[in-house]
């Protein structure tokens, strides 16, 4: 299981041209408590899209030392369209990944262009202020992607 907490995507831009919606998790608009299980919810995070059918368990409301986490490996994979960038710029997207529950799992992340074409990816473990950098991106959508993923896996497959 990979648990994120937050997640932001900038551009190298002033003012920044792209931005991500919750990417704290804390908007828990359209959620529904999961029953018998305080503090979790079922739903998709508000800002964000996936193609799971099964959204039990999706996210954590941070109550406790813990800021709102979202179980993206309950989802599978969470994407959400940042902006357009009329000038070249780097794009960078920034997240904390809380713990990954399974030896076998991790994160992969990735900034993807309106097609869905990584423009760049990695996979990560547990750890605070990861980033992936995408340089030099001129004139495209963008987009912000998470997966939960086997961490034998070295690319990220949307």
């Amino acid at each position: 299981m990979a648990l994120l907490t937050t997640c932001a995507a900038t551009a190298q831009t002033d003012p920044p041209a792209l931005r991500l919606v919750n990417g704290d998790f804390a908007d828990l608009f359209g959620l529904a408590a999961h029953p018998g299980a305080p503090g979790w919810y079922d739903g998709v995070p508000a800002g964000w899209q996936t193609t799971a059918t099964d959204t039990a368990y999706c996210l954590h409301d941070g109550s406790g030392p813990t800021p709102p986490t979202c179980n993206v490996s309950q989802l599978g994979f969470l994407e959400q369209t940042a902006g357009t960038l009329a000038d070249a710029a780097d794009v960078v997207l920034t997240f904390d990944v809380s713990e990954v529950w399974q030896l076998d799992a991790g994160l992969g992340a990735a900034i993807v262009d309106g097609a869905g074409t990584p423009l760049a990816h990695s996979q990560f473990q547990a750890g605070e202020k990861q980033m992936v950098v995408a340089r030099n991106v001129a004139g495209a959508a963008c987009a912000a992607s998470a997966a939960s993923i086997p961490a034998r896996i070295t690319s990220m497959v949307r």
